[in-house]
């Protein structure tokens, strides 16, 4: 049986901006800026910084449009739920006195296999899926909570 070969994805959060310079934190008013700068594919996360500043919980996504996606958890309509759970969780951390900032990742170009990933690439579902799942896998969850529900049937089954 072949041995495991060390793999490392370098990569890092930078903050979304509603203007240049100045960081989106929940609800901030969006901007033309933001439209035309978020209007593309990406990995983004929620980040629940408590009173001293410190990351409690964070909320890791992928979507087609990242501008549009931060406008349906700005005005959640009935569906989907994750929107409205959310929109619920950013208001009650807010009020606790905490702050919810959004970020998006950047990452260096890897390969597995036959796959080659760039950034430029997000616009590819599968591309993006997998990073998603890749950051959900590891996040430091001794540390930080992860706000994103499980995908065990039965865990969502009991959360409705």
């Amino acid at each position: 049986m072949k041995e495991w070969t060390s793999f490392h994805i370098n990569y890092d959060w930078q903050p979304v901006e509603t203007d240049l310079g100045k960081p989106f934190t929940y609800p901030s008013a969006l901007s033309e800026f933001f439209d035309g700068t978020y209007s593309k594919p990406a990995l983004y996360r929620w980040v629940f910084r408590d009173k001293r500043g410190l990351i409690s919980a964070i909320y890791i996504g992928e979507t087609e449009n990242l501008a549009q996606r931060v406008k349906d958890y700005m005005s959640p309509g009935r569906t989907p739920q994750t929107n409205l759970r959310m929109k619920e969780d950013f208001l009650n951390h807010i009020e606790s006195g905490g702050v919810v900032e959004l970020q998006i990742l950047r990452f260096e170009p890897f390969g597995i296999n036959n796959v080659n990933v760039y950034e430029s690439q997000m616009g590819n579902p599968y591309v993006r899926k997998m990073m998603e799942n890749f950051l959900l896998a590891d996040h430091d969850q001794v540390h930080c909570e992860l706000k994103n529900c499980v995908a065990n049937p039965i865990e969502r089954r009991r959360r409705k």
